[in-house]
Parts: C-alpha cells; structure tokens; sequence
C-alpha cells in the first residue's frame, strides 16, 4: 500500500506542476495580448486542458486517498475544498467567455480579462499555499 501511496502522490503532484503551468500560462497570455480575437482562439483551445488536468486532480487525489483508507484530515478536506473552488471558477470564467467572445463590447471583454485573471491568479496562489503547506 506504501507503494501505491507514493506513485499516486508523485503522479498527484505532477499535475499539480502542469495544471500551475497552465494557469501561469493563462495569466500571461491575458497580460500579453491585447486583440481579444487573437486571445479567445487560444483560451478556447486551452480551457479544456485546464479542465483536463483539474479533473487528473481530482482523480489522482482520491487514488493517494484510498491508499490511506480514506482518513479524512483537515489537508484533505482544504484540498477537496479547493478542487471544488477552481471548477466552479474554471465553469463561471468559460461562461463568461462564451457570452464575451463573439461581442466587440470592449467593457464586456475588459470584465471577462479582469475576472479571468483574477481567476486564474486565485488558483495558483491556492495551488502554492497548499503545496507549501502540505509538505
């Protein structure tokens, strides 16, 4: 079972890694364009990979979790906590694309650039407070 518990764990933490990767790269895609066409072909394309890997969490999370014997402590229930977070996040910031993406209204684009960048900003703080604090 300490096997299990390991490998899960590293493959856990790995897409931890990708998925702060991603949000990283969101971030800086939304500080370094500024044509919204050009950014929207590219959050399209993105978006599914976020929600790829925030599922792989989840996934990867609960396989660590039965090799424990589902023992629930404070660090798992912040972490499920915080997966709940980034995909209700993740579902608010794709629906607000949706409805911004075939508009030229620059107030609703500029709405969608400050609430997808504090989105994504919010996760990988909540991504690094976790990890350094579970370590």
């Amino acid at each position: 079972m300490d096997s299990l518990y390991e490998m899960s764990l590293k493959v856990h933490v790995g897409f931890i890694f990708l998925t702060l990767l991603v949000a990283t790269f969101h971030v800086a895609m939304l500080f370094a364009k500024t044509e919204f066409k050009n950014i929207a072909k590219k959050i399209h394309w993105w978006i599914p990979a976020y929600y790829f890997l925030i599922s792989t969490i989840l996934f990867s999370g609960i396989i660590a979790w039965v090799s424990i014997g589902f023992h629930l402590t404070h660090w798992v229930a912040i972490m499920l906590l915080t997966w709940a977070l980034m995909l209700a996040s993740s579902i608010a910031s794709y629906s607000k694309f949706k409805k911004t993406k075939n508009l030229k209204d620059s107030l609703a684009i500029k709405n969608f650039k400050n609430f997808a960048l504090i989105k994504y900003l919010f996760d990988i703080v909540l991504i690094l407070i976790i990890y350094f604090g579970a370590s």
